[in-house]
């Protein structure tokens, strides 16, 4: 048992930007784990998580040299940031809030909206303070940083005027640290919003420069569902079963290799030897890049898993297990568990190398060198009629009303050796 329950939660010097902007960094530690946090999206800059088989610790998320070039690079894939106002895709970015109610948002990946837009929470810089955190289901109270960010009516083309809250503490584990984050939001006028916040860390439990990117993680989600999508990543509002589709099911485990191989081969119109060629490259970045094939429906594209899968939420109060990742060679584990009803798996397909100049030790990230478990409400659910797609309705996007319930979400990555 850990004897330490206490996190040290600490103010580092703040950082400033190019443009006068001033960033706020906070370092909070536990039993081995180390997290740094930044006002930019409330942003988890740095996350040093011990080696269980050499004893050293290691930064297991990518990113930047610097918070200053999270904000100035405007981190086009997202790195380690809160998404929002609404995480994920929008669909031609119309936003229907009900028969009689739509908004134009912008088209910022492709024909659709994503991730809150061109200038969502992801790039704004957020308030921030050192907070008391209550006890939470077994988790000691403690220190943490809150974040605070005010969205005004019309930001991003967005309906209704929101606060939102992003809020980091640390919590002991058998064997490390549990870097818990708790998003709130409400509304503050009379103007219905939809609210739908996600981290969007991208992990690598062998270091953030693992030369052999994720494809030696080995993947459990026990989710028994997934939603497939068109070809523009928008869901088609049917749930799979994951029996009837076992390319996409991890629910026994898989090495990310062999998951990507067996996608390549049965969804993305490849032989297997040009799958195997694709994983066995020593990098895959700019024109080198795994791209599907010609029988594949989006010839060209760069593949991988990028999937919303089902969380039964039904009748529970504890978070539920939404991911577990494992890396043998550093027997790190991380558990994700939360409250959301999906989870976005993705494996970094469309890294490609750019910006290595400002990345973490000069890094080109290419594709596969990280994952990323998004917790979730699912894509493009705004409006959801329950009756045409119950399944699909279970996950729908949480809407903001005047007298209405406020918005939560809470995710856990609980760090522990194998």
């Amino acid at each position: 048992k850990l004897f330490v329950a206490m996190s040290v939660v600490e103010e580092l010097p703040s950082v400033k930007a190019s443009d006068g902007v001033t960033i706020q960094v906070f370092k909070l530690s536990l039993n081995g784990v180390t997290a740094t946090v930044c006002s930019v999206g409330a942003a988890i800059h740095e996350l040093m998580v011990p080696n269980f088989a050499e004893g050293k610790a290691e930064d297991i998320v990518l990113g930047y040299k610097s918070p200053a070039d999270l904000h100035e690079s405007k981190n086009p894939p997202y790195l380690c940031v809160v998404v929002g106002r609404v995480a994920n895709r929008i669909a031609k970015g119309k936003l229907t809030l009900d028969e009689t109610t739509s908004f134009d948002l912008a088209t910022n990946n492709g024909p659709n909206h994503l991730h809150g837009g061109n200038e969502g929470f992801s790039s704004k810089v957020w308030d921030a303070a050192i907070v008391d955190v209550p006890e939470f289901q077994g988790h000691p109270s403690t220190k943490g940083v809150k974040f605070t960010l005010l969205s005004d009516d019309g930001d991003q083309g967005y309906p209704g005027k929101v606060e939102v809250s992003a809020t980091y503490s640390l919590a002991p584990t058998s064997s490390a640290a549990a870097l818990c984050l708790q998003m709130e939001g409400k509304l503050l006028n009379d103007t219905p919003s939809p609210l739908a916040l996600a981290q969007h860390s991208y992990f690598n439990l062998g270091g953030h420069d693992n030369a052999k990117g994720v494809l030696e993680h080995k993947v459990t989600m026990p989710s028994e569902g997934y939603t497939p999508v068109d070809t523009t990543l928008i869901p088609t509002r049917h749930v799979t079963k994951l029996e009837s589709d076992p390319v996409m099911d991890w629910r026994k485990g898989k090495i990310v290799r062999e998951a990507l191989i067996a996608f390549a081969t049965e969804k993305a119109g490849l032989e297997e030897q040009e799958a195997i060629a694709h994983v066995d490259a020593p990098a895959r970045v700019g024109s080198t890049m795994a791209v599907t094939g010609e029988k594949c429906a989006t010839p060209g594209e760069p593949y991988g898993f990028d999937h919303n899968y089902t969380i039964d939420r039904e009748n529970k109060k504890e978070l539920s297990i939404a991911g577990i990742v494992e890396h043998s060679e550093t027997k790190r584990r991380m558990v994700v568990a939360t409250d959301a009803p999906g989870v976005q798996l993705y494996t970094a397909n469309y890294l490609d190398g750019t910006n290595a100049e400002i990345s973490k030790n000069g890094m080109a990230y290419g594709q596969w060198q990280a994952l990323c478990l998004e917790t979730q409400t699912y894509p493009s659910s705004v409006l959801v009629d329950e009756k045409e797609h119950p399944e699909f309705a279970k996950g729908k996007c949480f809407i903001l009303r005047p007298g209405g319930e406020s918005y939560t979400h809470r995710v856990e990555y609980r760090f522990e050796s194998m």
